[in-house]
């Protein structure tokens, strides 16, 4: 007999008369096949088939530990695209609900409250939904104790000044203030990945912080390069033991963030993603309008190498080169500066990228030169009359070297004409 074919969503899918599905959107559909029976034969038992319809994502919680009576947490469930892994929380169009399976615990939006009395464990679902992706489903266990509180462990990440994928740089990142305990007590961080020695973790609780290619002697304990990849993924944990007073130990939270390569687009990306961005660009944007300059202009002017974003001297090139942050007024730290040694040659002192750290995107160009009249520059590459490096490169972390360059004359020779020597840096 002929078996006939429904769909129970016709929001997500269609069934012609012919047994064929039309894609309608993204969700889940559930394709119902019956049959009726005759004279002959009884009707047969229904055979639901249901699948889903969309690109695949990955859906996760952060861990939930112990929890105690009466205590409301926030929850956090994270999405990510399943083929390349971008974040999908706070993209326009997802939708995050979630449903209390069973346990003494109840739900409204992301705030989690567990009952006044009773014990034991509570499974909450999560579902995602929305744009083209198939909906994605987790669930978590924990349990409920009333003899302490529970801690949660909350990173920031997926908003602007949270821990995220970050360009190899010298200058740390405060990673205690990307992480808090719901109960306040200090958080303890561990590296549980660190490929090739790039990070380490300094300090603990607030002051803790990530420091990238650590400097130091031990060439056991140093960064030893990228290996010819664009990024290396570090995976961070951090964790809470509780005390035996008020509050349960939390489950421990990790996360993982990749430090990319220097770059000029790493650079620049990681710019837009730092909390300050905002304020930095309104504040150049209505400098540009005193100058006349305004609107998708002024916008563009931003992010160019030539232009002072945080308006305290240095290019946005310049801050790149050195080692400076452009969205923080740093001139005096970052910029190249001279050195007196009484014996007649001039020298100047600056950071640059090491060499290996220095290539492909963006590759910046170091070129010292002297001159006596600041018109004509005879650069390093002259290896006659330019200025040469002396001493050994220092290595300050960061995949950074200070480097120190002497001129070849002395202020004395040539009719002792003053003598001036200088650092220019070129974006290739």
């Amino acid at each position: 007999l002929p078996v006939t074919f429904t769909s129970l969503n016709t929001s997500v899918a269609t069934v012609t008369s012919g047994g064929v599905v039309s894609i309608v959107a993204a969700g889940q559909a559930t394709i119902r096949a019956s049959q009726a029976g005759n004279g002959t034969y009884a009707s047969a038992a229904n055979i639901d088939q249901s699948f889903t319809i969309g690109d695949p994502m990955t859906v996760y919680f952060d861990p939930i530990g112990t929890l105690g009576h009466s205590q409301s947490v926030k929850v956090r469930a994270w999405a990510n695209d399943a083929r390349n892994g971008a974040l999908l929380n706070g993209t326009g169009g997802i939708t995050i609900a979630y449903t209390i399976v069973s346990g003494p615990a109840s739900i409204s939006g992301n705030t989690l409250t567990t009952n006044s009395s009773g014990s034991g464990n509570v499974v909450l679902k999560v579902t995602v939904s929305g744009n083209n992706y198939a909906p994605g489903i987790a669930t978590i266990s924990f349990a409920v104790d009333g003899s302490k509180q529970g801690q949660t462990i909350t990173f920031l990440k997926g908003v602007k000044g949270g821990l995220r994928d970050i360009q190899l740089s010298g200058r740390p990142v405060s990673l205690g203030k990307m992480a808090s305990a719901n109960s306040n007590l200090p958080l303890t961080f561990t590296l549980i990945n660190n490929p090739n020695n790039i990070a380490k973790i300094i300090g603990s609780g607030p002051k803790a912080l990530l420091v990238l290619a650590p400097k130091g002697s031990d060439s056991s304990q140093k960064f030893s390069g990228f290996g010819g990849a664009k990024d290396l993924t570090i995976k961070i944990r951090a964790s809470q033991p509780g005390n035996s007073n008020s509050w349960h130990a939390a489950l421990s939270v990790e996360h993982e963030i990749k430090i990319k390569e220097p770059s000029k687009n790493a650079f620049y990306e990681a710019r837009r993603l730092d909390s300050r961005f905002d304020v930095k660009k309104s504040a150049f944007l209505n400098r540009m309008t005193r100058q006349g300059k305004s609107g998708d202009k002024a916008a563009y002017l931003f992010n160019r190498d030539d232009q002072d974003s945080d308006g305290d001297g240095l290019t946005n090139l310049e801050e790149r080169a050195f080692g400076g942050d452009s969205l923080l007024g740093d001139k005096r730290s970052s910029k190249p500066r001279a050195i007196r040694k009484g014996d007649g040659y001039e020298y100047i002192s600056f950071k640059r990228y090491q060499d290996a750290f220095n290539e492909g995107d963006g590759r910046i160009e170091y070129i010292v030169e002297t001159s006596r009249d600041l018109r004509t520059w005879i650069t390093d590459s002259d290896n006659t009359n330019g200025p040469l490096q002396v001493g050994t490169a220092v290595d300050v972390g960061g995949g950074m070297e200070k480097v120190v360059f002497r001129s070849r004359e002395k202020r004395t020779d040539n009719g002792g004409k003053q003598l001036y020597i200088r650092v220019r840096v070129k974006s290739k």
